[in-house]
């Protein structure tokens, strides 16, 4: 069968390749930013948040419930470039053919970002600085997951709902983190087999 990229100049695949990952790297510089300023939010005192843009003070349940909804879209729109970000990985090996490991992995230092970095083993590769290198790449992320769901908690938990159509965005919200939760095992299942020299299904 025909590679459907044949046909398209190499400098193409790589300047989408660079697009992607600098997408990439802007969602997760949101994901951070956001939870960390979200964090600050929920420890300040008061019925209202001061939402800087806005210019206005607006209810904690809104706040915060929105907020749910708006790290629960980071995350998928970040895993759903990670996927993206394999396959043009992927064509631009497969077109380069034996010398295409060494030209990925010169593109992946080329717009690496914090979780690579802190996914870079300090030692030569052993079970442990693999088990290391795991647990750090997929910190942040785990971090970031785990407060959104706690955030999604305390909002669900706080009754009742004003205003009462609030019920319906939790229930989006709770639609949202399962896709976020389902994207995050499947990415650290990958990951795994990834480095202990097994394939992903």
């Amino acid at each position: 069968m025909t590679d459907p990229t044949s046909k398209i100049p190499l400098e193409w695949l790589y300047a989408r390749q660079r697009e992607i990952a600098r997408t990439q790297n802007r969602y997760l510089l949101l994901l951070l930013l956001g939870s960390a300023y979200t964090l600050a939010a929920h420890l300040t005192p008061g019925p209202t948040i001061n939402v800087p843009f806005l210019g206005l003070g607006v209810g904690r349940a809104l706040v915060e419930t929105f907020a749910v909804t708006a790290l629960s879209v980071l995350l998928l729109a970040f895993y759903g470039t990670g996927v993206r970000l394999t396959h043009a990985l992927r064509d631009i090996h497969e077109r380069l053919g034996a010398e295409g490991a060494n030209a990925v992995d010169c593109l992946v230092d080329e717009t690496a970002n914090v979780l690579d970095y802190l996914g870079t083993p300090a030692t030569a590769p052993t079970r442990v600085t693999r088990l290391q290198s795991l647990l750090l790449y997929h910190l942040p992320l785990l971090l970031v997951l785990l407060w959104t769901g706690t955030l999604w908690w305390v909002q669900v938990s706080n009754r009742p709902y004003f205003p009462p159509w609030l019920i319906v965005a939790h229930a989006f919200n709770a639609l949202l983190l399962l896709g976020a939760v389902t994207r995050t095992v499947r990415m650290v299942r990958r990951r795994v087999l990834e480095m202990y020299g097994d394939r992903p299904r």
